[in-house]
């Protein structure tokens, strides 16, 4: 899954050189919803939406072309590796040991979901 995660930081710190919203929180969420939603805890039949909150059409494509990517990726290196619960998914996506050259990582493009707050499934737990 490194290298997979690697190249989806890769493609989108590269899209950020030309349309620096790709940092914005709204983007953020977008693409985290989409990654949820495709890959972490996949729905079915489930496809990317149209916009991703980027000021220009072109650039809610280009996320969405990166993210179609991603998907069919992950889901090759999950069906390989075994990851098979929404928990192993989200560990596999969170690696923190991924890192572009210029030290991008997960959170910067998708936010941090903290695993304890979910269970096996993928449901939140009660705020206890």
């Amino acid at each position: 899954m490194e290298t997979v995660l690697l190249e989806l930081l890769s493609r989108l710190e590269a899209l950020g050189n030309e349309c620096e919203e790709v940092y914005d929180s709204e983007v953020r969420e977008a693409l985290s919803r989409a990654i949820f939603a495709g890959f972490i805890r996949p729905q079915r039949e489930y496809t990317l939406p149209k916009e991703f909150a980027m000021f220009r059409p072109v650039g809610d494509r280009r996320v969405r072309e990166i993210l179609a990517w991603f998907l069919v990726q992950a889901q090759e290196v999950a069906r390989r590796d075994g990851l098979s619960t929404f928990q192993r998914r989200l560990a596999a996506f969170q690696n923190r040991n991924v890192r572009t050259a210029t030290t991008l990582g997960i959170e910067d493009f998708f936010g941090w979901a903290p695993p304890e707050q979910y269970d096996e499934a993928g449901h939140l737990l009660p705020i206890r």
